[in-house]
């Protein structure tokens, strides 16, 4: 997402303002700085806790399912993606998302986010980071070695 935002395309996230996993959403903030340096817009849906993940790329890809971009999902939980190539198709699911972006979130922009975090606010993202990082690591590698003496 970065290396497309530098090369000056334009990328819309929408993530849940709520979210329903302990330290997740501090730890979507700490994220949120280097998202918005890069000219990503950040949209928070305010209705209620959001795990739908959908991504449209150049109104021609279409990707939708249960799938995080993460080694969890890669290698241990049961997760599925349906993939469509097709304009028509594509335009349609982009269109609904940027008029759920408008209607139904918030947009986070830069200098209000820098301007409304505290010091241990900004502690507090980054520590939540780092465990739901290790953590990951931790189970990921605990699965890949139960799988190895299998």
């Amino acid at each position: 997402m970065l290396r497309s935002a530098s090369r000056n395309r334009d990328i819309y996230i929408v993530l849940s303002k709520y979210s329903d996993v302990p330290f997740m959403k501090s730890a979507m903030k700490f994220l949120y700085g280097r998202l918005l340096l890069n000219k990503v817009r950040i949209f928070e849906y305010h209705e209620s806790v959001l795990h739908a993940k959908v991504c449209v790329v150049d109104n021609k890809w279409v990707s939708v399912g249960s799938h995080n971009l993460n080694h969890l999902s890669e290698f241990l939980s049961i997760e599925m993606n349906m993939e469509v190539l097709d304009n028509n198709f594509a335009s349609g699911v982009a269109t609904e998302l940027k008029k759920l972006m408008f209607e139904k979130c918030n947009e986070i922009l830069q200098d209000e986010f820098i301007a409304s975090g505290t010091f241990f606010e900004k502690i507090k993202n980054w520590l939540s980071y780092k465990i739901i990082s290790i953590s990951t690591r931790i189970l990921f590698f605990l699965n890949f070695k139960s799988d190895k003496g299998a």
